[in-house]
């Protein structure tokens, strides 16, 4: 969070199989970013879809002045950004779903 911008919200969705047990065990029992448990794997992220928020005249946002005008408010998203995370074999560890915005998470 950077002052009222909310800079991400990512979701990630791993498949256990193609992780350690260790690494698996830690990502049952403990409050640690998805990222630092598999860095390990020397991981890398391969781009399935991104995709930036339009006004409404259907041109791309700048990012300033950013909803300073009532016929193009803030959007809820700036970029959704979606990958399949590799690991460093290109064994597929997760899919990840990131969405940069402005609003607080709820």
């Amino acid at each position: 969070m950077r002052d009222t911008l909310h800079l991400t919200m990512a979701e990630n969705w791993f498949v256990p199989q193609g992780l350690t047990a260790a690494v698996n065990d830690c990502l049952k029992t403990k409050e640690v970013p998805f990222g630092t448990v598999i860095a390990p794997l020397n991981p890398f992220r391969r781009t399935l879809s991104a995709h930036s928020a339009r006004s409404s005249r259907g041109a791309p946002l700048t990012l300033a002045p950013l909803g300073d005008s009532p016929q193009d408010p803030r959007p809820e998203f700036i970029l959704e950004h979606t990958a399949v995370v590799l690991s460093s074999f290109g064994a597929a560890l997760a899919v990840t779903g990131a969405d940069w915005g402005n609003e607080s998470p709820g």
